[in-house]
């Protein structure tokens, strides 16, 4: 979940992002018994020692309009700490 050409974007992204991502999406599932099951994760909540971390994002396009992404993004994080009981930070996003 970075962008095309992979590399090119890896390197906008690194120089971009203040932190890494962490485990946010991609192929997550689990393996035994002779299977694999595997699922795409395209949202995420992890809990570890510090808090709940929360993962969302959106497929950008050369017919995105900002405003537009950036509201979507906000639903998706809105739905997600809902489930955390938790309140959306204004600063993060714009509704």
């Amino acid at each position: 979940m970075t962008g095309a050409p992979k590399r090119s974007a890896v390197q906008i992204l690194e120089r971009l992002e203040s932190a890494e991502r962490g485990m946010y999406a991609g192929a997550f599932g689990y393996a035994g018994a002779g299977n694999l099951t595997l699922a795409m994760t395209i949202r995420s909540i992890v809990i570890d020692g510090s808090g709940a971390h929360i993962g969302v994002g959106g497929g950008i396009t050369s017919g995105s309009v900002v405003d537009q992404e950036i509201a979507e993004v906000g639903v998706k994080a809105a739905a997600i700490l809902g489930v955390l009981g938790a309140s959306p930070n204004p600063y993060l996003y714009t509704e």
